[in-house]
């Protein structure tokens, strides 16, 4: 356990040094697969070296399965469709500046559809990474109220 946190701490060296520009370089989250011993025991070690750590309370698996239970919701949506380079995406963005809720899926896939695909994007994420992601897009854009331990609660402060 120590190694990881040694692992970690040079991690974040080497990232300061090479002018990483980190929002809050000594703020970590933290979390295992239940939220049990081993979060809160690496959460102490890296308190111990100055970071503000905060541990996910249930661990990954509970945030999982709120992910999915999360697309169970009756979500209201307006599809936008139309030809490739349309300009269906400007249109996203303008309606977004307005204020108007929108979820941009090939924004939250870093990808531009069949015909672009990645070109010129950042690496996509993974399925489970996306699911993630649109779940908290969909969630936010809907105004929903969820589950507090999903909410700026669910990260217990060391």
């Amino acid at each position: 356990m120590v190694e990881e946190v040694e692992t970690i701490l040079a991690d974040h060296a080497a990232k300061t040094n090479n002018n990483i520009s980190l929002a809050d370089n000594r703020t970590i989250l933290v979390y295992c697969w239940r939220g049990g011993m081993r979060s809160g025991a690496v959460s102490w070690l890296l308190d111990l070296y100055g970071f503000k750590v905060y541990t996910l309370v249930g661990g990954y698996k509970k945030y999982r399965n709120h992910v999915l239970s999360s697309f169970e919701y009756p979500f209201r949506f307006h599809v936008l469709g139309g030809y490739t380079g349309s300009g269906k995406t400007e249109l996203l963005h303008a309606l977004k500046q307005q204020g108007l809720p929108v979820v941009d899926l090939e924004g939250i896939a870093r990808h531009k559809g069949s015909a672009f695909g990645s070109i010129g994007m950042p690496v996509q994420p993974t399925q489970e990474m996306f699911e993630n992601l649109l779940s908290e897009a969909l969630i936010l854009q809907a105004g929903i109220k969820t589950d507090p331990a999903f909410t700026s609660s669910c990260l217990a402060r060391r």
